[in-house]
């Protein structure tokens, strides 16, 4: 060791470059010399920001990578489900979906996307010269498109995508349909089912697309008891819903549901849900949109934790305990591995976290019986706020209650709207 000129202990010659750059203190300096640096005051913003950077951090850590559905979030689900949650006023489901998952090759963000982005995106995906029929990812990719362009007024966007749609559907005519694969006919039902100007352009095009999607659900021999076997059973049990809008969406869940439990286990995907043969297409549009939307939903819910209970008393800071934050991902991570793969049945998931946090030994011992009652109220608004907004997964719209479609003649079937007419029907006359 060597003194320096001020007093102070000079760091032993190699040790910068040794990575050593903390200065040593002379043990014979003041006290005062060598007091800690006043501690910076933080803001209501910034332990904000370090609390919900710290959450994101916990949630995608490897506790998480056992869960069996994890991975099977893609960049649609999410975007999906964004728009949902904005469709919803939902702060408790917004709050989960507020950063979009995005892919290795860039794939669209909702919350930064341009429409020159979209014409880009569009370019990739031209037109083939040849005839051969396009492949199901080049069908994918273009459908997923005309979904969000659909989704979010890009009526330039979306009269382009129209256009190319109908050459291609001109072009390739059956191939069209054979080669899609399930999501790509499930974005083409809700685009045809609920855009009353792209049906008018292809007519016939919807029907065509439902019995495409039913046969391949025959030619996996997927058994259908009778419980509900026509859409007179639906339309008595929505009957008595008339009464609120949204109770109507409970009674379309039940019945999703009641397919569900009448079908084969062994086809789990999007293509499980068979309608009955007797729905109107639209009505049956309605059902597998609205199927396919709480299954996006549901998978997003178990891939996405809540942020846990805050368990410090108001005024020191609100911050989780950490045995509670692990107990409370640990539940969360057992409940997704233990449920039914039934992702659309979103309420009988949350009941299932309700009934592990009152029941669980090891979860009682791990969290203290303050901080459950912390945690409980937060899955009870959660479900309470699912189970109010179901009727907005099923864009039904009736007559009966609704007197913005008092105009409908001889019982014809009225395009659904997404219960947001004015932020979102402004400008689809393309």
């Amino acid at each position: 060791m060597e003194k320096s000129t001020n007093g102070t202990v000079a760091a032993p010659k190699g040790a910068a470059a040794n990575g050593a750059t903390k200065p040593t203190v002379d043990p014979d300096a003041e006290v005062a010399d060598v007091r800690p640096l006043k501690r910076k005051r933080d803001d209501k913003y910034s332990r904000k920001v370090d609390l919900i950077a710290r959450r994101d951090t916990d949630y995608f850590d490897e506790s998480l990578m056992e869960v069996p559905d994890y991975q099977t979030v893609k960049v649609q689900h999410t975007l999906f489900t964004v728009r949902r949650s904005i469709l919803l006023r939902s702060a408790i489901i917004r709050s989960m979906l507020d950063n979009p998952i995005s892919t290795a090759d860039g794939a669209l963000n909702l919350m930064t996307i341009s429409r020159e982005q979209f014409r880009q995106f569009i370019k990739f995906h031209e037109q083939p010269a040849s005839r051969e029929p396009p492949n199901e990812d080049d069908l994918g990719h273009f459908t997923h498109v005309a979904h969000v362009a659909a989704s979010y007024n890009y009526a330039d966007i979306f009269a382009l995508v129209m256009s190319k749609l109908k050459r291609i559907i001109k072009l390739y005519d059956g191939h069209f349909l054979e080669e899609c694969d399930a999501r790509s006919l499930y974005w083409l039902a809700e685009l045809l089912g609920t855009r009353e100007a792209a049906n008018k352009e292809m007519p016939g095009v919807l029907q065509k697309v439902l019995d495409t999607w039913t046969e391949r659900v025959r030619a996996h021999r997927v058994p259908l008891r009778a419980t509900i076997s026509s859409s007179e059973h639906l339309d008595a049990a929505i009957t008595r819903h008339k009464i609120d809008p949204h109770l109507k969406g409970a009674a379309y869940y039940e019945f999703v549901l009641k397919l569900l439990r009448d079908m084969d286990r062994r086809d789990r995907g999007v293509t499980a849900l068979l309608p009955p043969e007797d729905m109107h297409p639209g009505e049956r549009t309605n059902l597998l949109q609205g199927f396919a939307s709480l299954t996006m939903l549901g998978i997003s819910l178990r891939s996405r934790p809540l942020a846990p209970p805050c368990c410090q008393p108001e005024g020191k800071g609100r911050e989780s305990h950490d045995a509670c934050h692990r107990a409370f991902l640990r539940m969360w991570s057992d409940v997704v591995a233990t449920t039914d793969d039934r992702y659309a049945d979103v309420l009988g998931f949350v009941d299932a976290l309700n009934e592990r946090l009152r029941n669980d030994s090891r979860l009682q011992v791990d969290m203290p019986a303050k901080c459950r009652k912390l945690a409980k109220p937060m899955l009870d608004d959660l479900y309470t706020e699912l189970r109010t907004n179901l009727g907005f997964h099923f864009y039904y719209k009736d007559p009966a209650f609704d007197p913005a479609a008092s105009d409908v003649l001889d019982g014809d079937y009225v395009a659904p709207d997404f219960g947001l007419s004015d932020v979102f029907y402004d400008s689809w006359d393309v």
